[in-house]
């Protein structure tokens, strides 16, 4: 326990450290790239989509629990990839949580790659996908996520507000999901 005469010291202390911790934040951030921040965003993105789908399977083949064979943790996959359709890595339609199996297109047992970019398999993945992405969000927005858009060039400013939004929706996703649960 601190006495009454320590503790405006160690408070001043304190506020030191954060006032510091605070700079430092800022001069890392005015170091960033724009590719940077797209990394940061996308990483935050397929957090919030991970928590928006806690509950659901699955999107390709229905895995529920989280086991070594469907690749030990969630990815949140994209239907159209974000190398073919970069305009829609941020549509949260055409992101779903998927087992890293499933995402990966390789198959493991027993910790072991058996199989890896298996071209008839990724098609059937790709195939069910669709059809549980049609169930979930149905046809119409499945169609207008194949159709053709207008590119996406997300600024630097941009991203960085994507970012602070999406950690507040995750956050907020998280807080109600544990409320339920308590």
């Amino acid at each position: 326990m601190l006495y009454a005469r320590e503790q405006p010291a160690k408070l001043r202390e304190r506020e030191a450290v954060l006032v510091a911790n605070a700079e430092k934040r800022e001069r890392k951030s005015a170091l960033k790239t724009r590719r940077d921040w797209l990394r940061e965003a996308q990483a935050v993105f397929n957090a919030m989509i991970r928590e928006r789908d806690y509950f659901k399977p699955c999107i390709s083949c229905g895995a529920r629990i989280m086991t070594i064979e469907n690749g030990g943790a969630w990815d949140a996959g994209h239907y159209r990839s974000v190398g073919a359709a970069p305009e829609l890595r941020f549509e949260p339609s055409n992101c779903q949580k998927q087992c890293k199996t499933c995402n990966s297109g390789v198959i493991r047992r027993n910790g072991r790659v058996l199989v890896a970019h298996d071209a008839e398999r990724y098609a059937t993945i790709h195939a069910q996908y669709r059809v549980n992405l049609i169930e979930r969000i149905g046809l119409q927005q499945v169609e207008w996520l194949e159709s053709h858009h207008e590119a996406l060039h997300p600024s630097a400013d941009w991203l960085q507000e994507q970012i602070r939004l999406w950690r507040l929706e995750t956050r907020r996703m998280r807080e109600q999901r544990e409320a339920r649960a308590a």
